[in-house]
């Protein structure tokens, strides 16, 4: 049975502390260890039998020439046989001496073999005990956290990133997976660690809650336990150093790996939970889809409008908040394209491929490839023909952060343009509402697409990386 990753039970942790522990000149520890105890009894031994060897070589020796010698002394009768039969007596008794001592001394080797590996064996006991209940202490942090929520200490599990431990029974009550439920995702069949395990242990070690750290949860419950994460373990080499360090890498982490990201992995989730954390967005698009463009364009934009806060809170729930952060893209930086967007429609300043460049530059998000093709692509299909000298809807592949980036940006700087258009242009707000209505329904899948098609793209990238280091 592999075993990559699996700490739920002593004895596996054992074996693939055996196999996984090595030195900085990456010498598998626990074994070297255990060799060097065999090898001491065997040269022991080995030395043990040269030295039996010899002295029964030497009494054999002086045998034969203490029975020469009385043969060649002239004694006669019963005085030379007495002689004779002395001598036999010393050698054998001297050879069952050597004997016993031999088979003492070989005795002696085995009771300290024995006792060597034992003492290796409860170091090693103790190592997976302890790595044990450190990895079992993550399950009892996350029961913590979520029974500080139902006392409404927190309100962790109202976000994406934590819904995915949440179970909701037949009878629609919702709770907090069991251990066995978490331990059937969080391993595969064969007992390895799986790519939603690898993220459990990730964010229950490194994600920074403001209601309490992991850290600071295993200080207050087991002191010990957290003193032995910090200690230096002698057994692994890691960058880190540390048990904990050490810890890390058995369930896929860099030793010293300290802050986590959903966008890494998307919480190990699979295509079909991913999907599903868009559902809002997809039951936005029902409903608009079911709305008639001509005679209730308002209510269309409306209901696009309102949605786009939900993206940036979709954003951070997807963990690609820093991600858009290290690209410039903000609610801030998204305030001044909207502004900009709305005074180039007042003006009628044509928001052609130039214009994005530049405002989005402006803004700091200029240096994000593909933003600008993206922002002016999704929201030439919302904007009247006049304010975007396009009027086709270009269907951008191979999501980027830069697509993605521009898809949220030219659909949420179209809806509301085009309402600005809408109620500038009186004479043609019935006109110019159907037509906005129609594209930015349009857009609005653009946009949903993308941020699905780069959600699965991330995650099926995340799992290419994780099975090459298994």
């Amino acid at each position: 049975m592999a075993e990559y990753g699996t700490i739920y039970d002593v004895n596996s942790i054992k074996r693939q502390l055996a196999e996984s522990n090595k030195d900085y000149n990456n010498r598998q520890v626990w074994k070297g260890l255990v060799g060097s105890v065999n090898n001491y009894a065997a040269k022991s031994n080995l030395f043990l039998q040269q030295n039996y060897s010899e002295a029964v070589n030497q009494a054999y020796a002086q045998y034969l020439a203490n029975q020469q010698a009385i043969e060649n002394s002239g004694i006669i009768g019963t005085g030379k046989q007495s002689l004779l039969a002395s001598n036999e007596k010393s050698v054998n008794d001297a050879y069952n001496t050597y004997m016993q001592s031999f088979y003492s001394g070989q005795s002696s080797i085995e009771e300290e073999r024995e006792a060597g590996l034992t003492e290796i064996d409860n170091a090693l006991t103790t190592q997976a005990t302890n790595i044990k209940k450190y990895a079992d202490a993550h399950f009892n942090y996350l029961d913590s956290l979520y029974y500080n929520y139902e006392q409404g200490e927190n309100q962790i599990f109202d976000s994406e990133q934590w819904k995915k431990y949440l179970v909701t029974d037949a009878d629609g009550t919702t709770r907090l997976a069991t251990r066995e439920e978490l331990l059937n995702q969080l391993y595969d069949s064969n007992g390895n660690l799986t790519l939603k395990g690898l993220d459990f242990f990730d964010q229950m070690e490194n994600q920074n809650l403001t209601d309490s750290t992991f850290g600071e949860y295993l200080i207050n419950e087991d002191e010990d336990l957290y003193n032995w994460s910090q200690e230096y373990n002698p057994y692994n080499y890691t960058f880190d150093g540390t048990q904990k360090g050490s810890f890390k890498t058995m369930v896929g982490m860099a030793s010293d790996d300290y802050s986590y990201s959903f966008a890494e992995r998307f919480g190990g989730l699979n295509e079909e939970e991913i999907t599903s954390m868009y559902s809002k967005f997809n039951d936005t698009l029902t409903r608009v889809s079911a709305l008639n463009v001509e005679t209730q364009s308002d209510e269309i934009l409306n209901e696009l409008k309102t949605s786009t806060t939900e993206i940036f809170t979709l954003a951070k729930d997807l963990g690609l908040e820093e991600e858009f952060k290290n690209q410039g893209f903000n609610e801030e930086s998204m305030n001044y394209i909207l502004d900009e967007a709305i005074n180039a429609v007042k003006s009628g300043k044509e928001m052609n491929d130039e214009w994005w460049t530049t405002t989005l530059t402006t803004a700091g998000v200029g240096a994000c490839a593909g933003a600008a093709t993206g922002a002016k692509l999704t929201a030439s299909a919302t904007l009247p023909l006049a304010a975007t000298g396009a009027g086709t809807l270009i269907t951008v592949g191979g999501t980027t952060l830069g697509t993605l980036i521009g898809a949220i940006v030219g659909f949420v700087t179209a809806g509301i343009a085009g309402g600005t258009v809408a109620t500038i242009n009186k004479n043609y707000q019935k006109e110019v509402n159907t037509n906005a209505a129609t594209r930015q329904k349009e857009a609005y899948t653009n946009m949903l697409n993308q941020m699905v098609n780069y959600s699965l793209q991330t995650r099926r990238q995340a799992e290419i990386e994780f099975n090459k280091h298994k």
